[in-house]
């Protein structure tokens, strides 16, 4: 790793890093994060030592979750379905609302092509 003491900066592939730390690649992939099968690969995002978002793959599923500091709110299956105020989506796009009771579905295309939206 090429670190600039003065600046404070860590550059990856870079003499000239342009934030706390750069990755630079000009070819490939700029980053991989990769686990056992037995843990979560995520990233988090924090702020004054508390996280408040986290990104993660579980190590139960192969599933995208987004994660806000309280509770998992966007999540991307393995199998394309997508929740949001849920993590187990069971249609194209599931939103829940946990706060009135509501869960809205887009379900799959019809034989003309239209989709069908289910509260």
């Amino acid at each position: 790793f090429p670190s600039h003491d003065r600046s404070k900066r860590v550059g990856i592939g870079t003499t000239s890093p342009s934030g706390s730390f750069h990755i630079y690649n000009s070819t490939s992939y700029n980053a991989i994060l990769e686990t056992t099968t037995a843990n979560n690969v995520q990233l988090r995002f924090r702020k004054s030592g508390t996280d408040k978002w986290s990104i993660y793959v579980g190590n139960s599923s192969n599933d995208l979750t987004f994660w806000d500091g309280t509770s998992d709110r966007v999540t991307f299956q393995n199998g394309g379905n997508v929740g949001i105020g849920t993590s187990s989506p069971s249609a194209k796009l599931t939103i829940v609302d946990n706060t009135n009771g509501g869960t809205i579905n887009l379900v799959g295309r019809t034989s003309d092509d239209t989709a069908a939206i289910n509260y």
